[in-house]
């Protein structure tokens, strides 16, 4: 069977390969080379920062066995837990494993998108904000999006090669995505079907001869007839059930399967999260490049992954409307890096142009005039535009610190601050390289133009901007995962654990270690938030986890003369006095969760919340853990008496 048989056509990169063609050594140096970076963005310091709100339940209903949205990530973490003890590294691993797999998917499809663009794309997911966030936070999407691309691929083998075995191995990953993965299974299986449908029927559509379109469609229809579905469809149920229960160990599983239906709700009456504006903040870059990929297509035409990446994004776009999650910012983040890989696909191929501007010279012997060149332009265009890109970058982040000084935020406070002199060195001298330099860029392009032509520019430019790119969105997926991850100015952390867990962690662990000689004996009493912003399944019973003789309580009256009580105490309500125990407590206060508004910005506030995450108006409590300590626990009473 052709290659144009298939849904997604190859494209007409020079370097495209056969499905069948070797990986060359350099080839398989870089994708190596890759691997290691991803893993080491996915894993380090991966159970370092306390559990994000987003993920806590899951965490909670996996280490106690019950149910939750999603069956298959129940299963791996019973089972880490299992292997590597109830910690939330162990929590995270396997999904960061699964993320790193998605990030080299695109070499399963070399023969689709060439060598070229498919090396292209697996650097850009390795560094892309959305997919290190949400694998680091042990989100369902991951799986979801993991087995809808396996899924695609065992198709797309089916397809060229008919045979039971391949159409039965596709259904089932089909079912695995929508009734193993979680929620957003259904929606990322429905988006990549309808994105390769569209590229099937267009590229049909674009085929030379209506022979070749009618052979596509007619490869497609028979690869579902030579499907058996019979087959196919007890396989699958039997794998569901055999996954969802944890091979018969978890009766749970099959109660998640309905949570996961019940899921699908949330895409009609949850609250939607603005994924496009997340990933619009995480990558604007990326989305730069993206958008010169669609310019690009006009000049050189559109290839099959062309336009199943850009059916794919206008799909997204209706999707990000009704998202509930800010996860689901993956599937865009995954679409956007698709298109911009054709983009860094197109600044990499070679420029067959031969002649030099100093051709003379060069047979004179001067290996200067060898600069000339295009191939050597290209790569000294690549160092100076990220040069400039990375001095654009700090002076414009030493001018935004300014703006927080402006009253009110306004453009005329800005004015009015430098027409009395009262802005500072630092903010002059920044805005004014900030000008210098965006102007560089602007000649530069003219100047480099007249020397290597626009193409070799272009490519220069566009080089520049992904080494730029790799750097800007290293940083912002580590300091959401890592340096702010209790910080809810960050977007993706619009609200989030406080920093303070910790020391509530490491105080209850302290009194372990004192009282129960490390052993979770301590009783401990655990007064319900009235609000329900925290519940048993939440960051109290992740962090209580071990602790058997744990009592959850309505209120305070029901907690009198407990050794220990731990309250819940909502911000609005944390000077309410003190609860009435019944006796002599010592109590210290812990903020639970933090939360930020965006609308106490003013103005201009805009530029350095968005390169700096500085604000005028900090984050605050919004729940408060009050740790109460019984005086005679305080002093220090064995545990024996505590515990009678």
């Amino acid at each position: 069977m052709s290659e144009n048989a298939l849904p997604i056509a190859p494209s007409s990169d020079s370097q495209r390969t056969a499905d069948s063609a070797p990986i060359l050594t350099l080839e398989g140096v870089f994708y190596a080379v890759l691997l290691a970076v991803a893993a080491l963005l996915l894993l380090a310091d991966l159970g370092a920062v306390a559990p994000r709100l987003d993920e806590v339940n899951a965490m909670v209903a996996a280490y106690r066995g019950t149910e939750t949205a999603s069956p298959l990530l129940l299963w791996v973490q019973s089972f880490s837990f299992g292997v590597l003890g109830g910690t939330t590294f162990a929590a995270r691993v396997v999904t960061a494993l699964a993320a790193l797999a998605l990030v080299m998917t695109p070499a399963l499809f070399r023969g689709e998108l060439g060598r070229t663009r498919a090396l292209a794309l697996t650097l850009l997911l390795a560094f892309t904000p959305p997919l290190i966030i949400a694998g680091r936070s042990a989100s369902p999407l991951i799986w979801s999006a993991l087995l809808g691309v396996l899924a695609l691929r065992a198709w797309l083998d089916h397809v060229a090669s008919p045979s039971a075995g391949r159409g039965v191995r596709a259904v089932m990953l089909a079912a695995a995505t929508i009734f193993l993965s979680g929620p957003a299974g259904l929606v990322t299986l429905l988006l990549i079907g309808l994105s390769a449908a569209a590229a099937l029927v267009f590229s049909s559509a674009d085929a030379e001869t209506e022979s070749a379109g009618r052979n596509r469609f007619a490869a497609v229809i028979t690869a579902a007839r030579s499907v058996s579905w019979q087959t196919a469809g007890i396989a699958s149920a039997l794998m569901v059930a055999a996954v969802a229960t944890g091979f018969m160990t978890a009766p749970s599983g099959a109660a998640s399967i309905g949570r996961l239906l019940e899921g699908l709700g949330a895409y009609v009456t949850g609250s939607p999260v603005s994924t496009i504006s997340l990933s619009l903040f995480y990558q604007p870059l990326t989305w730069i490049l993206a958008i010169a990929g669609l310019i690009v297509l006009r000049g050189i035409g559109w290839s099959g992954p062309d336009r199943f990446f850009t059916a794919a994004l206008l799909l997204n776009l209706p999707l990000a409307l009704v998202a509930p999650d800010a996860h689901h910012t993956v599937l865009i983040a995954v679409t956007v890096a698709g298109l911009a890989s054709g983009a860094l696909a197109a600044c990499l191929a070679p420029d067959r142009r031969q002649k030099l501007y100093a051709d003379q010279e060069v047979a004179r012997g001067d290996e200067l005039a060898r600069l000339y060149a295009p191939a050597a332009g290209r790569f000294i265009l690549t160092f100076v535009i990220f040069a400039l890109l990375f001095i654009l970058s700090v002076h414009m982040q030493g001018a935004a610190r300014e703006f927080l000084q402006i009253e009110g935020g306004s453009i005329e406070g800005l004015i009015d601050r430098m027409q009395t002199g009262v802005a500072s060195a630092e903010f002059r001298v920044g805005l004014l390289w900030t000008v210098i330099t965006a102007l560089f860029l602007l000649i530069g392009f003219f100047l480099a133009a007249s020397l290597w032509g626009n193409r070799v520019t272009l490519q220069g430019f566009g080089l520049g901007l992904t080494a730029m790119l790799l750097i800007s969105q290293l940083s912002a997926a580590w300091y959401v995962t890592s340096f702010n991850a209790y910080n809810p100015v960050e977007p993706w952390n619009h609200r989030t654990t406080g920093q303070p867990y910790e020391l509530l962690e490491k105080t209850v662990h302290d009194l372990t270690l004192r009282e129960s000689q490390a052993f979770p004996l301590l009783p401990i009493t655990v007064i319900r938030d009235p609000t329900g912003s925290v519940a048993e399944d939440g960051l109290l019973g992740w962090l209580l986890r071990d602790f058997s003789h744990t009592v959850y309580v309505s209120s305070a009256d029901e907690a009198r003369a407990a050794p220990i009580v731990i309250q819940i105490v909502p911000a609005a309500r944390s000077a309410d006095p003190p609860p009435e125990l019944g006796g002599s407590y010592v109590g210290q206060r812990f903020a639970l969760t933090m939360a930020w508004d965006p609308a106490s910005m003013q103005g201009l506030d805009t530029l350095p919340w968005a390169l700096q995450r500085r604000v005028r108006v900090q984050p605050a409590a919004s729940v408060y853990a009050m740790l109460w300590l019984r005086q005679d626990v305080f002093e220090g009473e064995p545990i024996e008496e505590l515990v009678r």
